[in-house]
């Protein structure tokens, strides 16, 4: 008889014992990450934020899947280190829906989103 290893922990470095959870999209795709409560998304700035509307947008059904596992949400360009950050309470509250073929997606404009420029004291991002 075999004798099943415990499933090893993915411990997020820099954090001590932090757990990291990815979530992915129906397709298989990595949406992001819950980290300590945290929704984190990196994206590419020029390739994956919204031009018309400027926003940032987020796959519906990976959102409503993993809603309850975090409270807010963290957006990290990787094009530039820019953080941006809301609650999930004013994700909902301003939160749209579109769909341009890559399935739903619920998108905030750029103007809700609490800006920090890479470097900065307010940028207290969270690393994957």
């Amino acid at each position: 008889m075999a004798i099943e290893q415990p499933k090893k922990r993915e411990i997020r470095p820099g954090r001590p014992g932090a757990e990291r959870q990815v979530v992915k999209s129906k397709s298989g795709s990595t949406v992001g990450h819950i980290v300590e409560g945290v929704f984190i998304k990196v994206a590419s700035r020029s390739k994956h934020f919204l031009r018309k509307p400027q926003a940032i947008a987020i796959d519906a059904e990976s959102y409503d899947r993993s809603r309850i596992l975090f409270t807010a949400i963290q957006v990290n360009d990787s094009d530039s280190g820019d953080v941006f950050t809301l609650s999930r309470a004013e994700f909902d509250q301003y939160r749209q829906t579109l769909d341009r073929g890559f399935g739903l997606q619920y998108f905030v404009p750029l103007e809700r989103w609490h800006f920090a420029a890479a470097g900065s004291a307010q940028n207290g991002a969270l690393e994957l």
